[in-house]
């Protein structure tokens, strides 16, 4: 599990509570301004996005808190059939095959032991990521949306407060106080809009993006690998092929990991 996320809100909201100090965060509360900025936000992005978007936020969490791909465990994997295929042939891996758990690895060895033409593995294979990363991309989006809207609803409520208050300018002489509090309240909305911006939406984003990047990866080695088993590659060129895919410094561990499983 990957809880970095859960872990960077918590720190940047103890953060905020430790300037703040919890005695004085009544001072920093105001319903009026929240609703603003948060209502806004909300109805802004039911504007502009289609209504499954917020069956699906739930889900986005799944994603943020779902543990890493890895490619070093692919790549031995995928060195291991290798050399069962050069062997035994492509047909003698349907048992093998049937106990991987990773849909789309599982999904392009059985189109090579179906004997699917090399060109239409390689179409269906990269259609399905190029679909994946425009699915992953649109959601995203919805959240830069979401920290732009959540920034201006921000300004929105700060001058709705500030425009009857500055009207108003005259009623206040020689009481600088309430007028000291009605400014800070008039304020606070930019605090909430940033925060729903530059805390949640932004750094959600962000990591969406992020998880996109490396399950992009894992696919690419995964029809790197699928294709050069197809074509009867040597088992050692395709492992040294694949490696190109990740860091030089976990090459080598990768490598001796593989020659102990054998």
């Amino acid at each position: 599990m990957d809880i970095t996320s859960i872990l960077g809100l918590l720190f940047g909201i103890a953060i905020l509570l430790l300037e703040v100090k919890v005695p004085n965060l009544v001072h920093f509360w105001s319903l009026n301004g929240f609703l603003i900025v948060f209502g806004g936000t909300i109805f802004a992005l039911m504007a502009s996005c289609s209504p499954k978007f917020f069956l699906i936020m739930l889900r986005h969490w799944k994603v943020l808190l779902r543990a890493r791909y890895h490619v070093e465990p692919l790549i031995d994997a995928l060195y291991s059939l290798s050399e069962k295929a050069r062997k035994n042939g492509v047909l003698t891996l349907e048992k093998e095959v049937q106990s991987i758990e990773e849909p789309f690895f599982r999904k392009g060895m059985f189109l090579i032991i179906d004997a699917v033409g090399v060109e239409k593995v390689k179409h269906i294979l990269e259609k399905d990521i190029e679909c994946m990363e425009q699915r992953h991309e649109d959601s995203a989006e919805i959240y830069d949306k979401g920290a732009s809207y959540a920034t201006a609803f921000g300004m929105i409520g700060t001058l709705v407060k500030l425009v009857p208050l500055l009207l108003k300018l005259g009623e206040y002489q020689g009481n600088v106080e309430i007028l000291g509090t009605e400014m800070a309240l008039a304020f606070l909305p930019i605090l909430y809009g940033s925060i729903f911006a530059y805390l949640i939406f932004n750094p959600i984003g962000r990591k969406l993006r992020v998880k996109n990047e490396e399950e992009v990866l894992y696919k690419q080695v995964v029809v790197e690998g699928v294709m050069a088993i197809q074509e009867g590659e040597n088992p050692k060129y395709i492992k040294e092929r694949l490696l190109s895919y990740i860091e030089e410094g976990k090459r080598d561990k990768t490598f001796s990991s593989g020659k102990k499983k054998r």
